[in-house]
């Protein structure tokens, strides 16, 4: 499984793993990248607006003022490196 995803402080994080088929297992963690400064985060851009990492940025935000969580140094929901957590 590969996509790119959000952390709850704002990053982008390019990832790559192996999971078992039901995807409750994580097998293995084969990329695991912040890729926050290749996204276009500018809310400015000619001709185009907002920029993606700009929408996903306000996205969340919204989403976490509708759940009461709009604080970022609230660590609770951070998603942590793989290494942190023992994966092999």
């Amino acid at each position: 499984m590969a996509g790119l995803l959000l952390t709850q402080d704002e990053r982008f994080i390019a990832f790559e793993i192996d999971t078992d088929e039901a995807h409750h297992i994580v097998k293995s963690v084969q990329m695991w990248t912040d890729v926050t400064h290749e996204q276009n985060c500018s809310e400015h851009n000619r001709g185009i607006g907002a920029g993606h990492g700009a929408l996903a940025i306000r996205v969340l935000r919204e989403l976490n003022a509708c759940s009461g969580r709009g604080d970022p140094s609230d660590d609770s929901a951070t998603l942590r490196h793989p290494d942190s957590l023992g994966i092999a």
